[in-house]
């Protein structure tokens, strides 16, 4: 069962990989359940217009302040994270 998970886990995430690439996000690639997105602007206000669109994410870390943490979700989950990012870096809420 473990085997499975983490295959899971790799298919998710990588599947995620391929959409900050197709849309040239800049990204820390991760090898477990996370990884880094550099927004190129302060973290916090992303953080903030991604929970108003019902999306949590990671904390801020104060040496990467233009980085956000991601965990890797369920399929579903990570496909609705996509489409709330793209929505909060398109509109210029997060600036």
């Amino acid at each position: 069962m473990i085997p499975e998970r983490r295959k899971y886990i790799a298919d998710v995430r990588e599947a995620t990989y391929s959409f900050l690439d197709k849309h040239n996000f800049s990204y820390v690639p991760g090898k477990s359940n996370c990884f880094m997105i550099d927004v190129k602007r302060p973290v916090g206000e992303v953080i903030s217009a991604l929970q108003s669109e019902k999306i949590y994410v990671g904390r801020r870390w104060p040496v990467w302040p233009t980085h956000m943490r991601v965990t890797v979700g369920l399929a579903e989950e990570m496909k609705k994270f996509q489409d709330a990012f793209r929505k909060v870096m398109a509109s210029g809420r997060a600036r």
